[in-house]
């Protein structure tokens, strides 16, 4: 007997051997395929679709990086053009202003002669003019000078008024023109604010966009980093209950092994007196106790990883009490004799194989629970990285749908048209001056008092005149001191204006022999020179 329990824990003792073996065995396996799968996974990943196209992507955005830096390059050096440019044509404008300064610096000496070279003329002209009336009062045989001094006057005060209220009407229409183009300016700002106000509301709504989809887009980076830290904690438990689950199964066919060498028939036939009928209870009471001890190691082993342990413990106190009841059994079989020890040799095999049997049972049954308890853990465990696999999927194809929005919104910002500078007063006043200094002012020109109108009939010209003259005195009262500040301020001296040259007089004297040079008294007034009688001969 004692051979066979040798022989027994011999062969428990090589399964054990061959169970290590086979694990380190199975492990360098595993750590064999791991090593070499990493290393080969990414020559793998060339033959995937993923790969050429995540190549392509990143080749499409260094081309279009390089097509940008060409296309601001070619930028900077127009922009750089146009500013070299504009520098230039200042610094010419600045030249040429402080040229036409030093040109206007004329000295008071030639300001001199033009004054005395004007006298000269002015007095040829008074020359001339007074020979011409001589003349025509000679040829038309008209002696009456007060006649004459009347025309004259009479058509003195009409270009004096033309010309006045030509001033009145041109001041008018400065003021009308600066008025129209100072609510033009207002228009144009107001429009321009307004087209600053709409770009500056659109770039506020798309930078709003642009962080709500940054946010959204953070907030699934963190809900991803967490799912992660969730399917690396759920690995680690999927591979802790593989592992319980491989350690159950092995303690059930270590279990089954052990209740297979216990329920191998007994040989009663070399008990045929006491010595023999107690050294066959020890060893087969040591087979029972090395089972029990058994049972009880594999509990403590599977205590370790349990879900639900209180079965596990209260089965183990009852395995440590059979223990102990056969420990005492133990020692009771010394004190037989040899009727009861035969007697007691067939009870206690019938109570041996019972317990066995209840033994057996009880550890299948909590061994099988344990194992389907990991099983339905590990179900979950799978079921919830499936979960985790699609959640990951849809915050990915969330992520990539909001970076393409989001470089939609930034390529628009970007090629936004910026709103045309706005309009402010200093630049309205200077338009407004611009427009006033190229309004053409005929009235201040030589030619203009030459193309007085002359009326054909004298009292017609008188009456309409003065009525011209009394409605219009009212309406250009508000704009005398853009004019003039007093009536007797204007230099009304008509003929002092009249162009120089020798055609223009002769126009004029022949202008002055054909009208009909007729003067009221209320109009007429003596002279400021003196004439001459000439003597013909």
């Amino acid at each position: 007997m004692a051979t066979k329990a040798q022989q027994l824990q011999a062969m428990f003792a090589r399964r054990r051997e061959m169970e290590h073996m086979h694990i380190e065995r199975t492990q360098a396996v595993n750590k064999y395929y791991d090593h070499w799968g990493k290393v080969t996974t990414r020559f793998e990943n060339w033959t995937t679709p993923e790969y050429y196209k995540q190549a392509e992507e990143k080749m499409q955005r260094s081309k279009e990086e390089k097509e940008k830096q060409k296309q601001m390059e070619v930028r900077r050096r127009k922009l750089t053009e146009l500013f070299e440019n504009e520098r230039e044509q200042y610094n010419l404008e600045m030249k040429d202003r402080q040229r036409s300064r030093k040109v206007r610096a004329v000295s008071t000496a030639t300001l001199a002669k033009i004054n005395d070279n004007l006298k000269e003329q002015q007095a040829i002209r008074r020359k001339l003019e007074l020979e011409a009336k001589l003349y025509g009062k000679w040829r038309h045989g008209v002696d009456d000078e007060n006649l004459i001094f009347e025309s004259k006057s009479d058509h003195e005060v009409i270009a004096k008024l033309n010309w006045l209220d030509k001033q009145v009407e041109n001041q008018l229409e400065r003021e009308k023109e600066e008025l129209e183009n100072r609510e033009r300016m207002l228009r144009l700002q107001a429009e321009q604010n307004r087209a600053e106000e709409l770009h500056k509301q659109r770039q506020e709504i798309r930078q709003k966009e642009i962080e709500e989809i940054r946010a959204l887009q953070e907030s699934h980076m963190e809900q991803l980093q967490e799912r992660q830290r969730e399917s690396e904690k759920l690995k680690e438990s999927e591979k802790l209950m593989r592992e319980n689950i491989e350690e159950v199964e092995k303690e059930l066919e270590l279990l089954e092994e052990s209740y297979a060498v216990l329920q191998q028939p007994s040989q009663f036939g070399g008990a045929y007196n006491l010595t023999k009928i107690k050294v066959f209870m020890r060893k087969r009471s040591e087979v029972y106790r090395n089972h029990i001890k058994l049972c009880i190691s594999i509990l403590e082993r599977t205590a370790a990883y349990a879900s639900k342990s209180e079965g596990l413990l209260a089965l183990k106190e009852k395995l440590s009490k059979q223990l102990d009841s056969e420990m005492y059994t133990l020692t009771q079989i010394d004190a037989m004799y040899e009727s009861e020890a035969k007697y007691n040799l067939h009870r206690c095999e019938d109570l041996w194989q019972t317990q066995s049997a209840e033994r057996y049972k009880e550890m299948k049954e909590i061994l099988n629970l344990e194992r389907n308890s990991n099983g339905k853990l590990l179900n979950d465990i799978l079921e919830r990285e499936n979960e985790l696999l699609d959640l990951r999927t849809t915050h990915l194809n969330a992520i990539e749908s909001t970076s393409e929005k989001l470089k939609q919104l930034i390529k628009e910002q970007e090629e936004s048209p910026r709103p045309l500078c706005v309009c402010t007063p200093r630049t309205m006043e200077e338009e407004s001056r611009k427009s006033i200094a190229s309004t053409p002012r005929s009235c201040h020109s030589d030619g203009d008092f030459s193309r007085v109108h002359r009326p054909q009939s004298c009292q017609t010209a008188v009456s309409k005149l003065d009525s011209c003259h009394n409605g219009r005195e009212n309406s250009a009262n508000r704009y005398v001191d853009n004019i003039s500040k007093t009536f007797r301020d204007l230099n009304l001296d008509v003929w002092e204006s009249m162009a120089s040259s020798p055609r223009e007089v002769d126009n004029q004297r022949l202008e002055a022999q054909r009208a009909l040079r007729v003067v009221t008294a209320d109009t007429a007034e003596r002279p400021r020179f003196g004439r001459k009688r000439v003597a013909w001969t």
